[in-house]
């Protein structure tokens, strides 16, 4: 933790990273909520669990690429902390002793704690969101529109009875086009980018990130072994 805190706040790593991007605070929250499910899995006390949790869910705020992680070791975590072999008997580790099934129930109620620590702090975390940026989405207020920009190259016009939409649809992808893969990412921020095109029908739209979503839910739906394969181009 001393040596990420250290990097995080290196002079030339916050000049590269435009002096304090999320990336920097976001890595010492996840190496933090780490170490705190190695503590748990150490010796299993529900301290332990809430400061993972906290960590962790304050790491997935800033970056949102630390939500899987996040996930895999809410889940791992309680398991490896009770179901493994009692070697720590001597010691009197209550996550290690006593019969398998005992085990077994201990480690189910923890991933039911752990579950609804998650479950907690993502609520607040959606209500702390919505009301400072106005936007209501599980996660961020733009899920709709990034998840169209992802599935960009399997949108058509047939999806959607909306004119607008559909005449926005028409109209030729000009980024994801000439590169399937990067050219999504300006689909989403790039100028004349579906999602600009689409968010230009704002006012005749009751909410556009939603259709946008709709619209990428409907796109995979009909096609997921092509979405499947836009993922693994990406790799």
């Amino acid at each position: 933790l001393t040596l990420t805190a250290a990097l995080a706040c290196e002079p030339i790593r916050l000049l590269q990273q435009r002096y304090v991007m999320t990336e920097s605070f976001g890595s010492l929250l996840f190496v933090a909520s780490v170490a705190a499910w190695l503590a748990y899995v150490d010796r299993p006390r529900i301290r332990w669990l809430a400061a993972a949790q906290l960590a962790g869910l304050l790491a997935v705020s800033l970056r949102f690429a630390f939500l899987p992680a996040y996930l895999g070791l809410m889940i791992l975590a309680p398991a490896l902390a009770h179901l493994r072999f009692p070697e720590d008997a001597a010691r009197g580790d209550a996550g290690s002793t006593g019969s398998l099934s005992s085990r077994a129930w201990r480690a189910g109620v923890a991933l039911v704690a752990s579950v609804a620590f998650a479950a907690g702090g993502f609520g607040l975390y959606k209500h702390v969101h919505t009301r400072l940026s106005g936007h209501s989405a599980p996660i961020f207020g733009y899920d709709g529109f990034f998840l169209l920009g992802v599935a960009s190259p399997l949108v058509t016009p047939d999806l959607t009875d909306d004119p607008g939409l559909r005449a926005v649809l028409a109209e030729p992808r000009r980024h994801a086009a000439d590169d399937p893969i990067f050219g999504r990412a300006c689909e989403i921020f790039g100028e004349g980018g579906l999602i600009r095109r689409m968010a230009a029908l704002a006012p005749g739209l009751s909410d556009p990130n939603r259709a946008a979503g709709q619209l990428a839910r409907a796109a995979i739906a009909r096609e997921p072994f092509s979405f499947l394969k836009l993922g693994i181009a990406n790799v």
